[in-house]
């Protein structure tokens, strides 16, 4: 059982960095809510304890520029998008 779900079963949360709801959540360090994976592909965020990834942290180092940008897989906009560094690749695998 996730974090968030353990603390509160019965409330609907969003992650902070794809904006989406459901799976395994943990609180960051100024008490919201982000997905484990999201935050372990962000590069700048981290997990202040690595043992039991949580809070999630470092969140003010993610650029500003990136809470603007607009999902390649989505098309939405809002959240904390990471970016490819090889958008061929990403092209041939869908």
């Amino acid at each position: 059982m996730c974090r968030k779900c353990f603390l509160l079963p019965e409330k609907n949360v969003k992650c902070i960095f794809c904006q989406k709801e459901g799976g395994a959540m943990k609180q960051t360090n100024d008490n919201r809510w982000g997905h484990v994976v999201c935050a372990a592909w962000i590069p700048e965020t981290g997990f202040a304890n690595a043992v039991y990834l949580e809070p999630i942290d470092s969140i003010q180092a993610i650029p500003k520029d990136r809470w603007r940008l607009t999902c390649f897989i989505c098309k939405s906009r809002g959240g904390a998008c990471i970016q490819c560094s090889d958008v061929r690749g990403l092209l041939y695998s869908f």
